[in-house]
């Protein structure tokens, strides 16, 4: 499934709209196996307090090595990630404003690392099951892989690596794309 931009923007960026009813999807492809090692960064203005998936690689029969992945936020300006069901607590975003959302996971320490506009924000010791040397799925951009928990707001720029972003190269990201 492709999408377009079609309003809002984050410095010159386009952005995505999510309205609760649509989302960016690619299928399963093993060029997207994980490593174990990940960050996943995003320009997100969220517009509702809803729970709603930002990324998710996390039901289906496309599902190779067993493994899942959502990373949500929930009402209150919360993340949460599932598996293995853990939430961050912290106002992470307000509604209606632009954010620089990311998060790397570090399989040899196991943290899982929390960053807001480049700076780091929280640290967690939960291991996700996304850690898993050669997952791979269908993977979404704001939603559940399978249409459940949608999104609503603008996502105007994403960005997965298969490995562990020093906390330089996540600044250097956001100060290079806030606009």
């Amino acid at each position: 499934e492709t999408m377009t931009a079609t309003h809002g923007t984050y410095g010159s960026t386009s952005a995505w709209y999510f309205n609760g009813s649509n989302m960016i999807k690619w299928n399963a492809d093993s060029r997207f196996t994980s490593s174990g090692d990940y960050t996943l960064c995003a320009f997100a203005y969220h517009t509702s307090n809803d729970r709603d998936l930002l990324w998710s690689s996390y039901t289906g029969s496309s599902m190779v090595g067993g493994a899942s992945f959502n990373w949500c936020s929930d009402p209150n300006g919360n993340y949460h990630n599932n598996p293995p069901g853990a939430n961050y607590q912290g106002n992470w975003y307000n509604l209606n404003a632009w954010y620089f959302h990311t998060v790397r996971y570090t399989a040899s320490s196991g943290t899982m690392e929390f960053f807001v506009d480049g700076y780091a924000s929280a640290v967690s010791t939960t291991t996700p099951n996304f850690d898993i040397v050669g997952h791979y799925g269908d993977t979404a951009i704001g939603a559940r892989n399978d249409g459940i928990e949608q999104y609503t707001g603008y996502i105007s720029a994403a960005w997965w690596y298969d490995a562990p972003l020093t906390n330089a190269e996540i600044s250097t990201i956001y100060d290079t794309h806030k606009g």
